[in-house]
């Protein structure tokens, strides 16, 4: 498995820098964003990277997340927090009703922390996609 260098704008486009936010997506949007031969990451791809290592940086200007190292890393940009959407679904009852509250899982980056989240829908976040070597 590879992750692209750049997250995706328009869909089924990356943007042409590292520091390059991109476009925010809901899920079911973002399911079919990536350009052809890419797809969302799954929650243990995602996991995968925090367990990597991250490094709180800046490139260009652009704070973000740079995971792993040497040329085995990746910077994600986002300002304070950062958010990037994988393809899993968590779905939760509290005990009020039978009704499930969906929620999507999520990468979750602040200045001090990165863990994998759940993040209620409909929410936008930011694409970085990963395919098959």
């Amino acid at each position: 498995m590879r992750w692209a260098k750049f997250n995706v704008g328009e869909k089924g486009k990356f943007v042409s820098s590292s520091e390059k936010v991109g476009k925010y997506y809901a899920l079911e949007e973002a399911k079919t964003s990536c350009p052809a031969g890419w797809r969302l990451p799954t929650k243990e791809e995602m996991q995968s990277l925090v367990k990597a290592g991250s490094t709180r940086t800046a490139v260009n200007g652009v704070s973000g997340h740079k995971f792993g190292n040497g040329n085995n890393s990746i910077f994600l940009p986002r300002g304070e927090d950062g958010y990037y959407i994988t393809d899993a679904l968590s779905k939760h009852t509290f005990g009020i009703d039978d009704d499930a509250y969906s929620y999507v899982i999520v990468l979750h980056y602040g200045t001090d922390y990165v863990d994998i989240s759940t993040i209620t829908l409909p929410s936008k976040m930011s694409v970085r996609c990963v395919c098959e070597q």
